[in-house]
């Protein structure tokens, strides 16, 4: 993942008031989100967020689950991303 993407999400992260990634995931938490619960990543998006997992440290689930936001790396997700913008 490159620098922009990931100065990106910090500023969308801190301009809703949040200092941090745990932060971040209790907004999500607490958001209703208008994203399909039966949605899913496909094959290059899970490999691009378990690598995004693997540089940050994140826990990687057994699945990661879009709609439920369990892993801090789908933080990076467009559709997560999105959510957090509207």
């Amino acid at each position: 993942m490159d620098h922009v993407r990931f100065r990106g999400v910090i500023c969308v992260i801190n301009c809703l008031g949040l200092q941090s990634f745990d932060e971040a995931m209790l907004f999500v938490s607490r958001q209703r989100l208008s994203v399909p619960e039966q949605s899913c990543l496909n094959d290059n998006d899970k490999v691009w967020v378990k690598r995004v997992s693997r540089r940050f440290m994140f826990y990687i689930p057994p699945i990661f689950h879009v709609a439920r936001v369990n892993s801090r790396a789908l933080l990076f997700h467009w559709r997560v991303l999105a959510v957090l913008l509207r």
